[in-house]
């Protein structure tokens, strides 16, 4: 028998893996212990973005030694692994596009006030200050892009002396999407992009900010590639 055990932290995840450690399994059971963490895409390679990823691997990594260790005494095989993505696609994937083997949901029995007291010393407390420092941490790395991106904004307005008015922004949020609205909040006649000159396999997996601004804008869309130096 093979069985996927997803685990979050949370007291529902940790109501699964007791559930799944009170059945009665053949020695020959297999159980993948997985954690899926979505990690912000980030261009810019800085250390607060090294440090928030490598943090949330890590409070990752942590769930899935608990499950370990309370699945340890039932004496059945454990592979375990941190998978980064979408957790939807992510399970998706293990499972298969139908689920078509057999699932179980589980979740938290209502405890009386005093357990509540104690499972939040021990564990509530601890997850939500690596949360706090999480939050902390993408505060940061969000000042530092940020800062970085009113530098290109600054550079890219001298080029535009000639334009009788010049407003900046830095909106947070999917490129394509912010730059859309932006347009039609703007109520704009022309957007202009660049294209990055993604290979193909990139693209397909990717997608294309200025293909996708292209096939949604409401107006014209000039896309700028930057030309090859020989």
């Amino acid at each position: 028998m093979r069985i996927v055990l997803a685990t979050d932290g949370s007291k529902d995840a940790r109501a699964a893996t007791v559930f799944l450690k009170e059945l009665a399994l053949p020695p020959s059971t297999t159980v993948r212990i997985v954690a899926v963490v979505t990690v912000p895409d980030i261009a810019l390679d800085v250390s607060p973005a090294r440090e928030f990823t490598r943090a949330v691997r890590d409070e990752a990594q942590a769930f899935v030694e608990t499950a370990r260790a309370t699945l340890a005494p039932q004496g059945v095989t454990l592979e375990s692994e941190v998978a980064v993505g979408d957790p939807r696609q992510q399970m998706k994937t293990r499972f298969g596009p139908s689920a078509s083997c057999s699932h179980s949901a589980c979740r938290a029995r209502p405890r009386s006030p005093a357990q509540r007291g104690g499972a939040f010393a021990l564990s509530d407390h601890d997850t939500r200050d690596a949360g706090g420092q999480l939050l902390k941490m993408l505060k940061e790395l969000e000042a530092e892009r940020r800062a970085e991106l009113e530098k290109v904004l600054e550079r890219a307005a001298t080029h535009l002396d000639r334009i009788t008015l010049v407003t900046k922004t830095t909106p947070t949020g999917n490129p394509a999407d912010e730059i859309l609205a932006t347009a039609g909040a703007f109520d704009a006649d022309l957007i202009v992009v660049g294209a990055r000159g993604m290979g193909g396999m990139a693209r397909l997996l990717l997608g294309s900010v200025s293909e996708r601004v292209l096939r949604h804008a409401r107006c014209p869309v000039l896309i700028v590639k930057e030309h090859s130096k020989a």
